[in-house]
């Protein structure tokens, strides 16, 4: 009898368990809320900065080498907007590899280089190693982008608020609510997103004002049994210092044939333990979003040549068309040197591989 109670017991259990995984089989972890509402920001004795006077926030949890992007319209008056959040877990010692980076219609390169760059190490509250804040304002309007960034090993949860949009009048502070979008920025008040480069086309102008190489030619590769992986025959690198919290692009045409080009790079300097903020971001024609989410993302970390803690190698290939750009980044405290060589554009016919050069433009 208790048995016979027992099993069907079970039996219910077990049939409650499939109704609610259904299909998914497990529960699915959930993603970045599709909004997240303002908050009003007050300030007292006892907090060293502003801070929202309910505890609200909002939680995104962010997988390691990922980005998720919030956009809201900024009416160019010069109104401020705080934002303030709490990651975790964060290690100290690699505080500059998870943050967000800030985009607005200033932002004009292709890919966009960040208006603000804000990481705990650089926006940090004091006492609190897991938490930053940090302001925007400006004098143009139109849409406002936060991209969240974590490249640390682990996923990285960041419990999110913002102020709204406060205005001072002279008289006093007006503040305006602000909802923030997740996903591409939301279209401007006014005026044109610039045109999207023509495939087969260069997206800008090369040029070496960084001080970055404007060119870099690729080498001949090659294999032998003392080499864990292909090698450029001659030893030909480029050297490319990108600053801290910096980041330098290059393009090529790709053709769209499924070749394949491979990237080698040894970054010096680079800590072990936080091998993964400093790396390559590689964007193409498939990046819609706005600003655009990287095809592939290759550090140290997850690319670490055998033997070897200071570098790397990755590969590259694609049925599509159209440009493609290497965005070297250094989220560490200190410029960190790339020195990179490439292979070309590598086609197997079947018969062999047949190499075509590729010089890499600086953007």
């Amino acid at each position: 009898m208790c048995r016979s109670m027992l099993r069907s017991l079970l039996a219910a259990c077990v049939g409650a368990s499939f109704t609610l995984f259904g299909s998914a089989g497990a529960f699915a972890a959930p993603g970045p809320p599709a909004t997240i509402p303002s908050c009003q920001y007050t300030s007292d004795n006892t907090h060293a900065l502003p801070f929202c006077s309910t505890g609200q926030t909002t939680g995104i949890s962010l997988p390691t080498n990922s980005t998720a992007s919030y956009a809201f319209n900024y009416p160019g008056d010069n109104s401020n907007i705080t934002f303030t959040a709490s990651l975790d877990p964060i290690d100290p010692s690699n505080a500059t590899a998870a943050g967000f980076n800030v985009f607005d219609t200033n932002s004009k390169a292709v890919p966009p280089s960040p208006v603000e760059v804000a990481t705990v190490a650089s926006d940090g509250i004091s006492n609190d190693p897991h938490s930053m804040q940090f302001n925007y304002s400006s004098g143009t309007p139109g849409p406002v982008t936060l991209q969240l960034f974590n490249y640390t090993s682990n996923t990285v949860t960041f419990s999110l608020n913002d102020s709204g949009l406060q205005l001072n009048t002279g008289s006093g502070s007006v503040t305006t609510p602000v909802t923030l979008q997740l996903g591409s920025a939301p279209p401007a008040a006014s005026g044109s997103s610039p045109a999207p480069p023509t495939p087969g086309q260069p997206a800008t102008t090369p040029k070496s004002a960084s001080g970055a190489p404007a060119t870099i030619q690729s080498c001949q590769y090659t294999s032998d049994n003392t080499h864990p992986l292909p090698f450029c025959s001659t030893g030909q690198t480029t050297a490319v210092t990108v600053p801290s919290n910096g980041s330098v692009t290059y393009q090529f045409n790709y053709p769209g044939d499924n070749s394949n080009i491979t990237v080698t790079a040894m970054i010096s300097p680079v800590d072990p333990s936080s091998a993964t903020a400093v790396g390559f971001n590689v964007f193409d024609t498939a990046t819609k979003a706005t600003p655009p989410v990287p095809v592939e993302v290759a550090t140290i970390a997850s690319n670490q040549i055998s033997g070897d803690p200071h570098s790397m190698q990755f590969n590259y290939s694609s049925g599509i068309t159209g440009p493609v750009t290497l965005q070297l980044f250094n989220y560490e405290s200190t410029a960190a040197t790339f020195n990179i060589s490439d292979s070309g554009l590598v086609l197997n016919t079947g018969s062999g591989g047949v190499t075509s050069p590729v010089t890499l433009q600086l953007s």
